[in-house]
């Protein structure tokens, strides 16, 4: 345990000592003003000749005990045993006034009147005999005892939280626990836990720590590309001043404070073992994850220290709007503090008994640690998502069970104020400026409010899928846009293939495009064909200078002579006079937005091309980001899915398409608007993000910025489809049949496998053989689907 070095706690500690010392003034004062109480003594109701007062706190205490005995009689020692049980508040002070009035009312109606030092005096006093003769005419003397006795318990049970239930499980548990553990240790920890004690949930405020992560709150704009240092590695978590506790501290000072009152200096030393069933009630610590936010910093807006040569301009952050200021968002204590009780209480009206240990709130939701008690049951838990949300009213809950590496449950619960991640913010992040990434992937917020960045390089591909609406297509713009910030033409290149025709238009004649927005699905298949192709010219190339990745070739050709290169490549030299020493390799990003609308189409082939580059392109510079919002089987089917061991999970409509993508439910307890589950590769573990956020106006901004940097070089061999020379080795027979062949299907204008069959009477394998030599000659077009060919020529020479 940590103790945090602040003003407030020790202010909080100073409060709780000043309402302890009060309420044992109050609590002494009227237990020897009524001990010592004496009828001569002059009150309000007599006047004494005696100069001498015997009540042992004088004049006040004579005036102060007459009064609570005329008015309560008997039920005035119940208000002394009512100041240990006091709680602050109307609806609870209201409760011990109901309880003593009740109680009046049993005394004054069971004894009438009692003798005082020698005094008669109304057993209930005034209150009580006032209430008596109320009841007794409506009830008689039986209906007046039940009513008095139903009030008396409800106030009992509602004021001090007695249970029956808890009191019988006391006699039948508790008293033989008493009995084989026979210390005043052990007896007043029973009788102590029958009740809760109001001063143990008021006796201190909740520990606050915080944490700061360099996240700026203040931007001071610098276009200065000198005021930031490249070699400087990311900067993690920065923990404010503490100390740690002494190790006989380790409970807690809280639990320390009331426990070291319970052991008599006797009994040190003296072992025994409380009951396993009773827990121990501590406040949940209150996480300040806002803290990171409080300091001031520099940072520049330009990524101008990534160029590499040529007068391309890299486009400023200032095109991007600021962040929202996040320290405006108060974080409600109270209600977080509500919420935990109302947690603990309803678990354990399922018969999970435990405490929320911490609460750590974030920009979007706020996670509740539940520690459970020894024997539950962690299924038990996970199966009450749904009554939690119904008891707090939340949009969603998702419970993760358990937190790793913790032996926690967390309980995630939706803010009642949702922050907007700017994507400026995140790129603002030192981490993300590092250069031990890559290809870095600006992902958005942890639900500690932690800037989250990956590497696309090491994934190295990533599949996106959510339901309509869930954030799919703006995660997919602001991952687009984190790589223009960064990255030249020279360094990276774009295929991007959208048949939905809307959500990546925007991007087109960009110079960072190999070739126009794809969206006819047949030219994607050529597009991913050829970036099969590309992998295997890389692929030749590395192998002939003995590298094994892209940033190694790079690192080759950019320090090598000319001389050497030639040297390398002399054999290609020799056999093609033109052939020219391959350059510095860009990256190059393959970006699908909708894979449904592919798999439909052409199904084999581009499955069979996603394969084969989510198998073999990474070390070659060529990644693949795929998003869908039918994560169904047929789309990612078990060879695709296998390939991608980076996935991320929108909000999702059932179960079954959150176990289609992640292999595990959890997504469709998703908020929404962003909110994703990220599965790193390489591991089974979760990670929940709240996706960054970039409207459409930044994006045009940035577009029409690299717009006027140059025109596209687009390579438009890439969607020709390339044909292998066909030969079949005719007979001459064969010859005839397939020139009689030729000017069948022409006479026809269609061509098929079964119509060559039917007119040439010969077998399906020498017709297969003439359409697919017909198609090879440009005579009859591809095959679409079932139906015929078309054919291109209207007569054949």
């Amino acid at each position: 345990m940590v103790t945090l070095k602040s003003k407030t706690e020790g202010f909080f500690s100073q409060k709780k000592e000043v309402w302890t010392v009060l309420f044992l003034c109050i609590f002494v004062f009227l237990a020897a003003s009524l001990f010592s109480y004496h009828p001569t003594d002059p009150s309000f109701n007599s006047v004494s000749s005696s100069k001498e007062v015997q009540n042992l706190t004088g004049l006040v205490g004579s005036y102060t005990s007459d009064f609570l005995f005329q008015t309560f009689g008997l039920s005035a020692y119940i208000i002394l045993a009512l100041l240990l049980f006091f709680r602050r508040g109307w609806l609870k002070s209201f409760g011990f006034l109901l309880l003593i009035v009740f109680t009046a009312g049993f005394f004054s109606l069971l004894l009438k009147t009692i003798t005082l030092q020698d005094q008669k005096l109304l057993a209930g006093g005034i209150t009580g005999h006032v209430l008596i003769s109320f009841l007794h005419p409506y009830f008689n003397t039986t209906g007046t005892y039940i009513v008095i006795l139903c009030g008396f318990f409800m106030t009992l049970i509602t004021t001090l939280n007695f249970s029956f239930v808890s009191s019988l499980h006391f006699i039948f548990r508790g008293i033989p626990t008493i009995f084989s553990n026979l210390t005043f240790p052990n007896i007043w920890r029973l009788i102590r836990n029958r009740f809760k004690w109001p001063f143990r949930k008021k006796a201190s405020k909740p520990k606050v720590v915080t944490y700061e992560t360099k996240i700026p709150e203040d931007l001071v704009y610098e276009d200065d590309p000198e005021d930031i240092n490249e070699d400087t590695p990311p900067q993690g978590s920065e923990a404010i001043e503490y100390e740690a506790d002494e190790p006989e501290e380790a409970l807690g000072e809280e639990k320390l404070e009331y426990e070291e009152d319970e052991l008599d200096e006797n009994d040190e030393g003296i072992e025994y073992d409380a009951p396993d069933e009773i827990l121990p009630e501590q406040e949940p610590v209150i996480v300040d994850t806002q803290a990171n936010l409080r300091k001031k910093k520099k940072s520049s807006l330009s990524f101008e220290y990534f160029k590499t040569k040529g007068n391309f301009k890299l486009p400023s952050l200032k095109m991007l709007a600021d962040p929202e200021n996040e320290t405006d968002v108060f974080v409600d204590k109270e209600t977080l503090l509500e919420n935990s009780s109302i947690l603990e209480q309803k678990l354990k009206d399922f018969n999970i008994e435990g405490n929320v240990v911490q609460v750590r709130p974030g920009p979007v939701i706020t996670v509740y640690e539940f520690q459970p008690a020894a024997g539950i049951k962690v299924s038990r838990i996970v199966n009450l998502a749904d009554d939690l949300s119904l008891a707090l009213s939340a949009l969603s809950v998702r419970i993760v069970a358990p937190i790793p590496g913790k032996n926690v449950v967390g309980i995630e619960l939706p803010n009642d104020h949702r922050h907007i991640i700017s994507l400026k913010e995140i790129l603002l992040n030192n981490e993300f400026r590092s250069l031990k990434y890559r290809l870095p992937l600006a992902l958005g917020k942890s639900i500690s409010g932690e800037p989250c960045i990956s590497d696309l390089a090491r994934m190295p591909h990533l599949l996106v899928a959510g339901a309509t609406g869930s954030g799919k297509s703006v995660f997919i713009n602001s991952i687009i846009s984190s790589f223009l910030f960064r990255y030249t033409p020279e360094q990276l290149r774009f295929i991007m293939i959208d048949p939905k025709m809307l959500e990546l238009s925007m991007y087109d004649r960009i110079p960072h495009l190999l070739l126009p927005v794809v969206t006819d699905p047949k030219k994607a298949a050529l597009a991913l064909k050829w970036g099969v192709e590309e992998m295997e010219k890389r692929y030749t190339i590395m192998s002939k200078i003995s590298v094994r990745n892209i940033d190694s070739y790079n690192k080759k050709i950019e320090t090598a002579s000319k001389a050497e290169l030639e040297a390398i490549f002399e054999k290609e030299i020799a056999e093609d006079g033109t052939f020219e020493i391959p350059d510095q390799l860009p990256y190059v990003v393959i970006v699908i937005d909708e894979l449904a609308d592919l798999m439909m189409v052409a199904s084999k082939d581009v499955e069979i091309s996603i394969a084969r580059l989510t198998q073999m392109a990474r070390a070659a510079g060529i990644h693949l980001l795929v998003a869908t919002q039918r994560p169904s089987v047929d789309v990612l089917t078990g060879l695709i899915k296998a390939n991608f061991p980076a996935r991320i999970s929108f909000q999702t409509s059932t179960k079954v398409d959150s176990r289609t993508i992640l292999d595990t439910i959890g997504a469709e307890k998703l908020l929404g608007s962003g909110d994703m589950l990220f599965l790193k590769p390489g591991t089974s573990r979760l990670v929940r993000i709240h996706g960054a956020y970039v409207s459409d106006a930044e994006i045009k901004d940035v577009v029409d910025f690299l717009k006027e940097q140059g025109e596209p070089n687009y390579n438009e061999e890439i969607l020709t489809e390339q044909h292998e020379d066909v030969d079949f080795d005719f007979t001459e027979e064969d010859e005839s049949l397939y020139e009689e062949a030729v000017q069948l299907v022409s006479k026809m204008k269609y061509a098929s496998i079964s119509m060559i069959q039917r007119r040439l009477r010969i077998g399906y394998n020498r017709a297969a053989r003439m359409i697919e030599q017909m198609e090879a000659e440009g005579i009859v077009g591809p095959q679409d689907g079932a139906k015929p060919r078309e054919v291109l020529v209207s007569k054949h020479p």
